[in-house]
């Protein structure tokens, strides 16, 4: 099988319903987790923690797994962190990267990674979507990834939105 489409999503903004049925529709066929932690506080969001996240993707017959080695780091989460607060932006607002976040993960994280590599690990997915947190995919390192594998796969990332 090759790959149809690629998908990235967020948690901000759904509902464990929504969240479930903009997967479905999607023809989603495995959940990709990007992120460091796999949690989210509070309960608004529970859904998004690893354990039930799971257990609901097995429900609905979606498969799932975790890219931790692809999620940014904690001093490059830090360096994101430092430039929302000098324009005084919330995580859940967000709309962009900062540019040295962006120069950053792309050095560090995606620099010696095989783009061939990421490809044959979605070897038997049409259709994958990477889930990190932000609404927007632009306010998150998994447009980047997206990108990074979309490119010599011939696709252009889309990003589910609620």
């Amino acid at each position: 099988m090759t790959l149809q489409a690629l998908y990235t999503i967020g948690v901000y903004g759904f509902t464990p319903e929504t969240f479930l049925s903009t997967l479905q529709r999607a023809g989603v066929d495995v959940l990709i987790d990007v992120r460091q932690r796999r949690g989210v506080r509070g309960a608004k969001y529970a859904f998004a923690n690893a354990s039930r996240l799971d257990s609901d993707m097995r429900s609905a017959g979606i498969s799932s797994m975790q890219w931790k080695d692809l999620a940014p780091s904690t001093e490059l989460r830090q360096l994101q962190k430092s430039a929302d607060s000098a324009t005084n932006t919330s995580k859940s607002e967000r709309s962009q990267l900062s540019a040295s976040f962006i120069e950053g993960y792309r050095t560090s994280v995606l620099g010696d990674v095989d783009p061939a590599g990421l490809l044959a690990r979605l070897d038997g997915f049409e259709r994958p979507a990477l889930l990190c947190v932000e609404r927007a995919a632009s306010a998150c390192h998994r447009s980047l990834l997206a990108e990074f594998i979309a490119r010599p796969a011939g696709l252009r990332p889309i990003n589910l939105e609620p």
